[in-house]
């Protein structure tokens, strides 16, 4: 965002609250952060909702939606990670609305999610070589030439890509 953008940003949030609009303090910073916060990594994103839901105890996660991030709730729910997901429609890219899963005595499914290839540091690994994570008891997700695949899958069907996450 260019820089006299974001004075003009700062200008109108800062005189929409002098003018009192505390109850809507929060739609107003929301709507000002995303006018200047660009999403450089979306996974990563969607990884940090989840883990924070689930360490909170929320029932429901609501994460921008994409084909990518559809793809790795799939897995999650393959997996059972989660219990569901559902993509509700708006006028721009859509919200996936994560269902969270839990044990009966209220213990989280997802104990961790640590995300490995970044924008920065794209990681890959041959079909040979592709992590098990906590001895088999997690998994990698996968994106190879064939779609996106836990790391089980992959390794049975001989395949490797980049390793976008674990969870365990």
């Amino acid at each position: 965002m260019r820089p006299e953008a974001r004075f003009q940003a700062w200008s109108r949030l800062a005189g929409e609250l002098r003018r009192g609009a505390s109850a809507a303090k929060g739609n107003l910073l929301r709507k000002f952060e995303e006018t200047i916060m660009a999403v450089t990594d979306s996974v990563a994103d969607m990884l940090t909702i989840i883990r924070n839901g689930s360490r909170a105890k929320k029932e429901i996660v609501e994460v921008k939606g994409s084909k990518l991030a559809e793809g790795v709730l799939g897995i999650f729910k393959k997996e059972y990670f989660i219990s569901n997901f559902k993509l509700m429609k708006d006028n721009k890219q859509g919200i996936l609305r994560v269902y969270l899963k839990y044990a009966k005595d209220g213990a989280p499914a997802i104990l961790g999610i640590k995300r490995i290839s970044r924008p920065g540091l794209r990681i890959y690994k041959k079909a040979d070589e592709l992590p098990k994570v906590y001895g088999g008891l997690g998994i990698a997700i996968i994106s190879t030439s064939k779609g996106l695949m836990a790391d089980n899958e992959a390794r049975d069907k001989k395949m490797g890509g980049e390793v976008l996450c674990y969870i365990w």
